[in-house]
C-alpha cells in the first residue's frame, strides 16, 4: 500500500477515507504521493548545502519545511537541517521573516530548545537552518507506539514546554 501526504497536516498517511493524524477527509485534492526516500534527499545536490553536509534521511515534514538528518564533511558531526518550503521561500518577505526569526532563535540557550547553529540562501534563494541533531523519539512517534502517553510524562512535557516558552518570551520571542 503506498502512503500518502495529507496537505492540510502534511503527514504521511496511508491510503484511506480519512487522515490518521487530522481527521480529514482525503481526496484527490487533498494528497500528494511521498516521494521515496532516497529520492528526497538526492533532490539537495549541488550546491552549498550539499558541499558542506551529507543528507543521510528525511526526518520529517511540517507547514514551514522538509528537516532532513545530515553529517558535516569537515568535522563529522551529525545535525538536522530544515529546508523552507520552496513556494515559501519564493516569497521574498517570508523568505526574509524566517531568516530574521531564526537569527532571534538562534541566540536562545535554553536546554528544551534545540540550538540553530547556521542559516544559508543559496542562489536559488532556497533556505536552510542547521540544527541541532537529536537522537530520540518524537512525540508523535511516542504516541504511535504507545497509543498514549501516561498522566505524569504529559505533565513533565508541559512543563518543558512552558519552560522553553517562558524563557523565549523573556527574551523577546513569541512563538
Amino acid at each position: 500500500m503506498k502512503n500518502l501526504i495529507c496537505k492540510k497536516c502534511n503527514k504521511e498517511v496511508p491510503v484511506g477515507s480519512y487522515c490518521d493524524m487530522c481527521g480529514t477527509k482525503l481526496d484527490k485534492e487533498i494528497l500528494f504521493q511521498v516521494p521515496a526516500k532516497e529520492t528526497v534527499v538526492n533532490i539537495i545536490t549541488n550546491n552549498v548545502v550539499s558541499d558542506k553536509y551529507n543528507f543521510v534521511r528525511e526526518i520529517g515534514r511540517g507547514g514551514m519545511g522538509i528537516v532532513y538528518e545530515a553529517v558535516n564533511k569537515e568535522i563529522n558531526k551529525k545535525v538536522a537541517i530544515k529546508k523552507l518550503k520552496e513556494e515559501l521561500a519564493a516569497n521574498s518577505s517570508i523568505r526574509e521573516s524566517f531568516m530574521e526569526e531564526a537569527k532571534r532563535v538562534a541566540k536562545l540557550e535554553h536546554p528544551n530548545i534545540v540550538n540553530i547553529y547556521d542559516q544559508i540562501k543559496d542562489v536559488n534563494n532556497n533556505v536552510y537552518l542547521i540544527f541541532e541533531y537529536i537522537n530520540a523519539k518524537t512525540l508523535e512517534q511516542i504516541i504511535k507506539d504507545n497509543h498514549k502517553i501516561n498522566y505524569k510524562d504529559t505533565i513533565k512535557i508541559i512543563k518543558q514546554v512552558c519552560e522553553a516558552l517562558k524563557y523565549a518570551h523573556s527574551q523577546n520571542i513569541v512563538h
